[in-house]
């Protein structure tokens, strides 16, 4: 009994010595391990700082580099800023001073260039000679006065109104086609002056917007901006189509005066005495010019006129002659041809 007793006895002993063994190997194992673990817990002060210059402190350079690069970068962007502001302004400056130069250049350009074409520097700028036409009128044209002070009338309003219309009406020889010559001739816008006869110059077979279209075409292609435009078309007949066409084209001729693109002074002759009525509604815009027809007191003095006119005397029988004349339907016209051939004998 005792030496089972003795025998567990000494296995339990060899039991605990291998236990022991064991404990003592684990705690050897943790004791090795236990300092890596504490060094890295407490580090020495001299190698915290070491550390702390090699990580914390450049961390800190890094951040005050990025803060100094922003400033830097902000600085930049507001000098650019200012940069083109300043840029923006000396432009301004020097776009309106170049401008104002440029428009001085031109007028001076302008100025000069119609003083030597023109011999006048403000050839586009002047106004219509309304005293000069006149004058010229009733030297030369008989026994319409009022015709010629309506004409003048409305050469005045031109000066002050962006267009003005005149449609001459009367009977062959009273003078239309001669006041339109005369107010050509003593034109001061030479290149501005178109006279036209209707049936040669426009269309007469064309109907509707192709008629209008073609009509407005031929005239405009004459317009300039300098100076006032003269537009006569002759031989203008009495239709209906015809006057409307005339309107059409007085309607779009004051559409671009008003739009201050030209000056106009328009005139239409009619061949034909017109109903006036009709030629009202159609023309409301325009002003009527009734020349007189012509009648034998006229005749005298269209006589007279034209004796003084080509410096001659005419003889009795030779004053006869030209009475014998059917002025009713050729007027002064044929009287004024037949003195001239008188006085060139």
């Amino acid at each position: 009994m005792s030496e089972n007793l003795d025998q567990n006895h000494s296995e339990l002993k060899r039991e605990s010595s291998k236990l022991l063994k064991q404990l003592s190997n684990l705690s050897t194992i943790s004791i090795k391990s236990e300092p890596s673990v504490v060094k890295v817990k407490k580090t020495p002060p001299r190698k915290l700082r070491s550390l702390v210059k090699k990580s914390i402190k450049p961390r800190e350079a890094d951040s005050t580099d990025s803060d100094d690069s922003k400033v830097e970068e902000n600085k930049r962007g507001w000098k650019s800023w200012m940069l083109l502001a300043a840029v923006f302004l000396i432009g301004s400056y020097f776009i309106s001073n170049i401008s104002i130069s440029s428009c001085g250049f031109w007028a001076t350009y302008e100025n000069n260039f119609n003083k030597i074409v023109h011999g006048d520097g403000k050839y586009c700028y002047r106004s219509i000679e309304s005293e000069k036409i006149v004058e010229e009128l009733k030297k030369n044209i008989v026994g319409q006065d009022d015709a010629i002070s309506l004409i003048k009338a409305s050469l005045n309003l031109a000066n002050r109104e962006k267009i003005i219309q005149m449609a001459f009406i009367g009977g062959t020889g009273v003078g239309k086609s001669l006041a339109s010559n005369i107010i050509v001739s003593n034109w001061k816008w030479k290149h501005n002056t178109v006279n036209f006869i209707f049936d040669i110059n426009f269309n007469a077979d064309l109907q509707g917007k192709e008629a209008f279209d073609d009509d407005l075409r031929i005239v405009t292609s004459h317009l300039s901006d300098c100076g006032f435009n003269l537009i006569v078309i002759d031989d203008v007949d009495n239709e209906s189509t015809t006057i409307n066409r005339i309107a059409k084209l007085d309607r779009s001729l004051h559409r671009l005066a008003k739009q201050n693109l030209y000056k106009i002074v328009f005139i239409v002759i009619f061949n034909k005495n017109p109903n006036s009525i009709e030629l009202e509604e159609a023309l409301n815009n325009f002003v009527i010019i009734d020349f007189h027809p012509f009648t034998k007191e006229l005749l005298e003095k269209c006589i007279e006129f034209h004796e003084k006119m080509y410096k001659v005397k005419l003889s009795p029988i030779e004053i006869d002659e030209l009475k014998m004349i059917n002025y009713t339907n050729f007027g002064c016209k044929t009287v004024a041809k037949k003195i001239n051939l008188i006085s060139n004998k």
